[in-house]
C-alpha cells in the first residue's frame, strides 16, 4: 500500500513533466500540428496540476497522518513512508499507534518531529459506527 500511495502522490509531478514534454514537441512542430485549441486545454490542465502540487505541499491545506502498529515490518514501512513524504514536502505532524498496549511503545526517536497518538484496541463487540465514534473521541 505504501508504494501505491507514493505513486499517487507523485502523479502530479509526473503528469506535469509529461505535459512539459508535449509542449516542447508542440512548439517545435506547431506549424505541422496546429491544434491550438487542444494545446490551450492542455495548458489549463497543467495549471490545475501545478495548483494541486502546491496544495499537497501546503501544510495549511494538506496533512498526512500515518497509522502504524508495534510490529517491526510495519514500523520499517512507516519510517520509509515518513522519509518519502518529507522528501516530497508533504506535511506529517502526527502518527497514530493503532492497537496500542502499554509496554509496547514505539520509540519516539524513530519518528522525530511527529506527535505519537496512542489508540488502544477497541472492543469488537460493538457496532462499527460505535467503534468509529469511540476512536474519534480518543483521537480528537
Amino acid at each position: 500500500p505504501t508504494g501505491h500511495l507514493l505513486r499517487f502522490l507523485e502523479m502530479p509531478t509526473a503528469l506535469g513533466d509529461w505535459l512539459s514534454w508535449i509542449f516542447k514537441l508542440w512548439i517545435k512542430y506547431q506549424d505541422v500540428l496546429g491544434r491550438i485549441d487542444f494545446m490551450g486545454r492542455l495548458r489549463k490542465l497543467r495549471q490545475q496540476i501545478v495548483q494541486a502540487q502546491k496544495k499537497l505541499k501546503n501544510p495549511q491545506h494538506t496533512e498526512f497522518i500515518g497509522v502504524l502498529q508495534a510490529q517491526s515490518a510495519i514500523i520499517a514501512e512507516a519510517q520509509r513512508l515518513t522519509e518519502a513524504l518529507a522528501q516530497m514536502q508533504v506535511y506529517q505532524g502526527y502518527m497514530v499507534h493503532n492497537r496500542f498496549e502499554p509496554g509496547q511503545e514505539i520509540p519516539a526517536e524513530l519518528f522525530p518531529e511527529r506527535t505519537m497518538i496512542h489508540l488502544p484496541m477497541l472492543p469488537r463487540s460493538v457496532t462499527p459506527l460505535e467503534r468509529i465514534q469511540g476512536a474519534a473521541r480518543l483521537l480528537f
